[in-house]
């Protein structure tokens, strides 16, 4: 008997792995057909894609290539991929302006950015380098003072849930909230004020010229 069960546990991790590979194929081969890109992972249980229009609101994963081209201008990096997938780290909230999307990463070390948000406002009337909320039901903090502008070309995948069919997303209000100041940042920028970590101007540059 514990043999029969053994074997029929063994035919059912099969008959499993072979329908996720089965499944993978064919939304590989269904979206590379509708033009989105696939990316065989999973973040947060979701499965990742990207397609031709980028939307306000949406989050995205940055290429590798994107953070090589602007090494030490106060970015926050990619983790390394493994065997079980791409782990692109950070998630970053997108905000589309003047050309460009502006990304804000956002990060699980709510704690730790906690303790810098309350530090800063103990030294500034304001600080906006910082905001907190809910993404995809985990609060997070969003890096505002990482922010960045990308071309579309440096997006690798689109966070998506629900079988790929809706975006993640977050409430109006923090949305609002996280475009105003991304708003004030680019706005500051042009009039010489860095409010930011990131080297906003050298990024541009470097993106003017290839655009």
């Amino acid at each position: 008997m514990n043999l029969l069960l053994f074997c029929r546990d063994c035919i059912s991790a099969f008959i499993e792995k072979v329908q996720i590979q089965i499944f993978f194929a064919t939304q590989q081969a269904a979206n590379k057909w509708l033009g989105y890109k696939f990316c065989a992972s999973l973040y947060g249980g979701a499965l990742l894609y990207i397609g031709d229009k980028l939307n306000t609101g949406n989050f995205y994963f940055i290429k590798d290539e994107y953070y090589n081209r602007f090494p030490n201008c106060g970015l926050m990096g990619n983790k390394d991929s493994d065997e079980a997938g791409v782990h692109g780290r950070p998630c970053c909230y997108c905000f589309e302006m003047d050309g460009y999307f502006w990304m804000v990463p956002i990060s699980s070390k709510t704690e730790k950015y906690k303790r810098i948000y309350e530090e800063k406002k103990k030294r500034y009337k304001e600080y906006d380098g910082l905001r907190f909320g809910y993404v995809n039901g985990q609060y997070r903090a969003f890096l505002i003072q990482n922010v960045c502008p990308v071309s579309k070309e440096h997006i690798d995948c689109q966070y998506m849930i629900e079988n790929n069919t809706v975006p993640v997303t977050i409430n109006d209000k923090l949305a609002a909230e996280i475009n105003g100041i991304v708003r004030k940042v680019i706005r500051l920028n042009k009039r010489g004020v860095r409010i930011v970590l990131t080297n906003i101007n050298h990024i541009l540059n470097e993106l003017n010229k290839t655009k």
